[in-house]
């Protein structure tokens, strides 16, 4: 048995916190938070007496989260997404705003796996970690992820297109300090189902790739450039004709 482990002690303690908790009045919120905080040593205690019950077997580390990313998804909001490695039930994350992780705060302690973050301001440098967590198993090593929040760049004006018998051609503003544009064409007014066309890198662009004469072709403009978040999309629609 280990030196730091005395069964009767903690089986007392354990007695007088059941006691305490179940003394308390639930109607005052005081209490309810007394209960909570009761209640969560009779867990750890609880935690511990079963360890020794079970002959202290070794426990196992779980290994590190998998493929964490965290993708800004618009000028203020980003998600966080990762994958668990085996026997992990789920995943605690931790911010803060350095790396040292001086005062980090608790944002997340779940099983899904994303976690999406709000309110975060162009310019800002932010840093969150991850680990995986359960039952039985010691912790995994944190997964360091630094956030440098990005500024969105504008989305472009005038989009013109140009339908001609089975092609169309389009041109718009350019955009400051964009570097490319993609192109997403639907036969549908649906971007999230458009398909990238083509990226281009001057205000100007041909699609004469198997389009139909008579059908209708929804176009997207996004400008993108490095160290940026690409701008919103810009919509227009043709059809080309003989």
């Amino acid at each position: 048995m280990p030196d730091f482990f005395d069964e009767a002690y903690l089986t007392q303690r354990r007695d007088e916190l059941q006691r305490q908790y179940d003394a308390l009045d639930l109607t005052i919120s005081e209490a309810e938070a007394q209960q909570t905080q009761i209640q969560t040593n009779i867990d750890q205690i609880n935690a511990i007496l079963a360890y020794a019950q079970a002959g202290y077997p070794e426990i196992t580390q779980l290994g590190d989260i998998v493929t964490p990313t965290i993708t800004q998804t618009t000028s203020t909001t980003a998600t966080i997404a990762w994958t668990l490695p085996a026997n992990a039930t789920g995943a605690v994350i931790e911010k803060a705003n350095n790396e040292e992780f001086a005062n980090a705060e608790e944002v997340y302690n779940d099983t899904e796996l994303e976690y999406d973050i709000a309110g975060v301001v162009p310019g800002q440098q932010l840093y969150y970690r991850i680990k995986a967590v359960a039952e039985g198993y010691s912790d995994g090593d944190w997964t360091v992820l630094p956030f440098a929040v990005l500024d969105q760049l504008t989305a472009t004006d005038n989009l013109v297109l140009t339908p001609s018998d089975e092609q169309v051609d389009g041109t718009f503003d350019a955009v400051p300090l964009a570097t490319s544009y993609k192109i997403y064409r639907h036969t549908a007014n649906d971007f999230d189902a458009a398909t990238l066309m083509q990226t281009v890198y001057t205000e100007a662009f041909t699609d004469d790739e198997e389009l139909t004469n008579g059908t209708l072709y929804h176009y997207w403009i996004v400008a993108s450039a490095p160290n940026y978040l690409s701008s919103e999309p810009v919509h227009g629609s043709a059809t080309p004709s003989a």
